[in-house]
């Protein structure tokens, strides 16, 4: 990452990557473009978010989800994590299909792949699982008794979440 204070947004930049391997070294340079978000300038490549960009870094590996790298869906808010449990919750719109549709989506780019045996809706409340290697993911998604909102609830082997907090959300 580079810091915002060197503009160099929009601006192509490379970096080189050197291997050694017996007496010769190989370079391999790849173009990047660099782009603003809210914090920090991510490199990305083909206009990928930068979630994306992390994944295919780690492509090949199973890495759990952080609190960096999971998909929130647009104005979902962080209501708790717990680390001993593996769980990430949050909390957005009450809409089952276009949720349960962002999590396929984003999670599949992530390299995660949607367990069709263990996933369904029912009366409502979507459950859905995902795989990487040896690393699961549950996506609960359960509305709120009021109707307006919903818990996006990710829990598993796949989470890495920090310390226990509270969010922006109450419970």
């Amino acid at each position: 990452m580079i810091n915002t204070d060197r503009q160099l947004l929009g601006a192509t930049t490379f970096q080189i990557l050197v291997l050694a391997v017996g007496v010769g070294v190989f370079y391999s340079a790849c173009g990047r473009k660099v782009v603003r978000t809210s914090e920090t300038v991510h490199y990305t490549e083909n206009g990928s978010s930068p979630e994306e960009t992390k994944a295919s870094a780690n492509e090949g590996k199973a890495e759990p989800l952080t609190m960096d790298t999971v998909p929130m869906p647009e104005g979902a808010k962080l209501v708790m994590t717990a680390r001993d449990t593996r769980t990430i919750m949050l909390r957005g719109a009450n809409d089952l299909e276009k949720v349960k549709h962002h999590f396929e989506t984003r999670l599949g780019k992530l390299g995660w792949q949607k367990d069709l045996a263990n996933s369904e809706v029912v009366d409502g409340v979507g459950f859905l699982e995902f795989k990487k290697g040896d690393l699961k993911v549950t996506v609960t998604l359960n509305p709120d008794s009021d109707g307006q909102t919903m818990a996006y609830i990710l829990q598993g082997s796949g989470i890495d979440a920090p310390e226990e907090e509270d969010g922006d959300e109450a419970l």
